[in-house]
């Protein structure tokens, strides 16, 4: 290989990937290879629900559109914060380096766990 050459690097993230949080392109690659879930995954796990949707939060630019997007991919929407740019939505998991192509998605991460405030003592 010359010194002009740029070596090529096949296991380098596509800019779809690049906006997948790590837990949920960790979480698509074990389904897709069948691997067992390792034991430090399990602290961190992606909420998945019996059709195979991934719980996530979308951060992006136009929310009405990409509502529509999740929708015609199968997906629900839980709900949406126009002032945040957030929505949160149950999204298959195989759709969704799909979704994060979408050029006014930014990020999509596993959705925050909700917190109740009797619970931590108040």
């Amino acid at each position: 290989m010359s010194a002009t050459d740029a070596p090529s690097n096949k296991d380098a993230p596509t800019p779809a990937q690049r906006k997948l949080d790590s837990r949920l392109r960790d979480e698509i690659a074990r389904r897709s290879s069948g691997v067992p879930l390792p034991v430090r995954a399990a602290l961190h796990r992606v909420e998945i629900d019996d059709k195979e949707r991934a719980l996530v939060e979308i951060r992006a630019r136009l929310l009405t559109q990409l509502g529509w997007r999740v929708e015609r991919l199968k997906g629900t929407v839980v709900s949406s914060s126009l002032e945040y740019r957030s929505m949160v939505a149950w999204v298959p998991l195989a759709k969704l380096e799909m979704l994060a192509a979408d050029t006014t998605v930014k990020a999509i991460a596993p959705a925050p766990k909700s917190t109740n405030l009797r619970s931590q003592g108040r």
